[in-house]
């Protein structure tokens, strides 16, 4: 079970509950923190991009899936392997308490991508090849 991001807790305890949320509160009270996080080599090693205003997160008016905040055009975002986004501070603190994505549970135990560069096309899609890992300057 994913441990739910603690946006997603503060938001459930600051509004009015809902019968939408019953699988979120089945969630939480399921709730099994996993306290041995990622290693820093694999965080590290994730692949990284900068958002153009083309990007499909702009226009889709996309949320981080931790924060729940939105990405701005010249962000830096952090995609894990399961294609899953986001901003890189949130997903860094993360993922050194965690070692499955806050949206879909999938664990990040090695990053295939390592060792190639997400190339940004002007669709929105990223294509890897082979060389140095590119990271967004902080």
């Amino acid at each position: 079970m994913t441990p739910l991001p603690n946006a997603v807790i503060s938001d459930l305890q600051n509004r009015d509950i809902s019968d939408g949320d019953y699988d979120l509160l089945l969630q939480l009270d399921r709730q099994v923190t996993d306290e041995d996080g990622i290693p820093a080599n694999i965080i590290h090693n994730l692949p990284t991009q900068v958002l153009q205003e083309s990007h499909r997160l702009i226009i889709d008016g996309s949320n981080c899936g931790v924060c729940l905040q939105g990405f701005q055009t010249h962000q830096c975002i952090k995609t894990l392997p399961c294609q899953h986004p986001f901003h890189i501070t949130c997903i860094d603190t993360w993922l050194t308490n965690h070692s499955q994505c806050p949206v879909d549970g999938s664990y990040i135990g090695s990053v295939s991508t390592a060792g190639s560069v997400a190339t940004l096309q002007p669709n929105g899609h990223t294509v890897a090849r082979s060389g140095t890992v590119h990271h967004c300057v902080k």
